[in-house]
């Protein structure tokens, strides 16, 4: 998803946040917090996706290389919110506010899944 996303960008079939829009549309439950591009700056970076993904690029097609604006991420060593460099700007009190979000979000989340999907004691 992260890759295909990725190309859309490259293709100039949509900005990154026209992809992540729809994803959090088509995604729903699964996403209503962001989409792909802003998941990497707020979970790890960028950089840390470019260097998971040149590890499995070459299992998914012929391409052994990084999508360019990964290897871009990469070099930078884009960090996302810790750092303010991703695929969005960050200033000051960003990251705090997409921490809370992302808390919120797993919190709201999981209620869902305890209402509609109970795990039983075994």
């Amino acid at each position: 998803m992260y890759r295909e996303a990725v190309h859309v960008v490259e293709s100039g079939i949509a900005d990154v946040e026209t992809v992540d829009r729809a994803c959090r549309n088509a995604y729903s439950l699964w996403a209503t917090l962001c989409g792909p591009f802003r998941w990497m700056d707020i979970s790890g970076g960028p950089a840390l996706y470019a260097k998971a993904m040149s590890g499995v690029l070459p299992t998914l097609d012929n391409s052994t290389e990084l999508p360019e604006t990964l290897q871009k991420m990469l070099d930078a060593d884009a960090d996302g919110t810790l750092d303010g460099n991703g695929f969005y700007q960050y200033a000051a009190g960003d990251r705090e506010k997409w921490e809370e979000l992302f808390r919120e979000s797993v919190w709201h989340v999981k209620q869902f899944q305890d209402k509609h999907f109970p795990i039983e004691d075994e």
